[in-house]
């Protein structure tokens, strides 16, 4: 994906055509105005107190308990923005809202927002962290229960759209009876693959701050009885044996390289002889020209949050290979751009004519 400027009318046209407006203002401008406005709005409950009805600013300043005054300039900004609908002073949400912002949703992202305004603070301090390259690592500071929580439905929420596709494209020669899911605190991977194979037993391990909410995500889904939780570290804690299929779902990309791994040798180690690693994280082809904004702003992203980047398939594949894995395939998504690679623990006799 990229961002562009695009005309309103025809005198924009022709004036971006002549090359008279000055574009980067343009998206810096309408770009922070569109994330500070929705992340707002969302704070504020204005999507859902919308519902399906035609509201005004004063009727719905009451519901959010708001200053009538000052929610209409933000309900204006939103309209702007063609997140909401705008009649003789009532406002609507349309159908993207409907669809994507609204809690009632099924394909809800309500909660992505919310985490994306509470990880804009860090990007507050943006040249300041450029300068210095000191980075405090999200997962190594202390966060509040309630960012747990935000963070933890967010990523669920992200996890329930691509968890079915993820699933279906696993490749395994019978179906696994243990998984170990590293670092996949909302669990929603492994409701996904439990699912999938109802023989399934799944074990999470996930830093103890986050269990409680993927606890809760997981007796949700109706799954508390096949996938279980077990706090700890993953650079530190015991991972077990014996696991028929270990994932490490978005997990490397809040990785250093050391960390990245020493976590693909300690899948290696937890598998059966015969058991499989599936890694699943954001796609990332070595550059050899130009980024699309995705691409782009996920190595900023993750490095901001964790000092880490969004690893190169080829390394990755590399650290597959060192751990000694073997047929080691790529399959990439529709729903996410994301690539998932998966690898086989050798079986006792192909070890042994190694």
């Amino acid at each position: 994906m990229r961002l562009s400027v695009k005309p309103g009318n025809p005198a924009e046209r022709l004036a971006l055509a002549l090359g008279l407006v000055p574009e980067p203002v343009v998206l810096v401008f309408l770009g922070l105005g569109l994330a500070r406005t929705t992340i707002a709005a969302a704070r504020l409950g204005v999507f859902d107190a919308l519902g399906d009805a035609d509201r005004a600013a004063p009727d719905l300043a009451g519901d959010l308990g708001c200053d009538a005054a000052a929610l209409e300039p933000l309900l204006a900004a939103l309209n702007g923005f063609g997140l909401l609908r705008h009649r003789a002073g009532r406002y609507r949400n349309r159908k993207v809202v409907q669809r994507w912002l609204r809690r009632d949703s099924g394909r809800s992202v309500l909660d992505v927002v919310l985490l994306i305004g509470d990880l804009d603070e860090r990007f507050s301090t943006l040249a300041e962290t450029v300068r210095s390259g000191r980075i405090a690592r999200l997962h190594d500071t202390p966060q509040s229960e309630a960012f747990w929580g935000r963070y933890m439905r967010a990523l669920g929420m992200a996890a329930r759209f691509v968890g079915p596709e993820v699933a279906r494209r696993v490749r395994v020669d019978r179906p696994p009876g243990r998984l170990l899911d590293v670092g996949g605190g909302h669990g929603q991977y492994a409701v996904a693959l439990c699912k999938r194979w109802p023989g399934l037993q799944a074990e999470v391990l996930e830093l103890p701050e986050a269990v409680p909410h993927g606890e809760a995500m997981v007796a949700e889904a109706g799954f508390g009885d096949r996938v279980r939780f077990r706090p700890g570290d993953m650079r530190t804690a015991d991972w077990g044996e014996g696991y028929d299929l270990v994932t490490l779902f978005n997990v490397l990309h809040n990785a250093t390289e050391p960390e990245a791994v020493d976590a693909v040798r300690r899948a290696f180690a937890a598998l059966r002889p015969g058991g499989r690693l599936v890694i699943l994280d954001a796609e990332h082809a070595t550059p050899t020209g130009d980024r699309s904004a995705t691409a782009g702003f996920n190595e900023l992203f993750f490095f901001v949050l964790s000092g880490a980047q969004a690893w190169p398939e080829a390394t990755m594949r590399r650290w597959m290979a060192d751990a000694g894995f073997v047929g080691v395939r790529q399959t990439r998504l529709f729903t996410l751009p994301e690539v998932m690679l998966t690898g086989q623990r050798p079986t006792e006799a192909l070890s042994v004519s190694r």
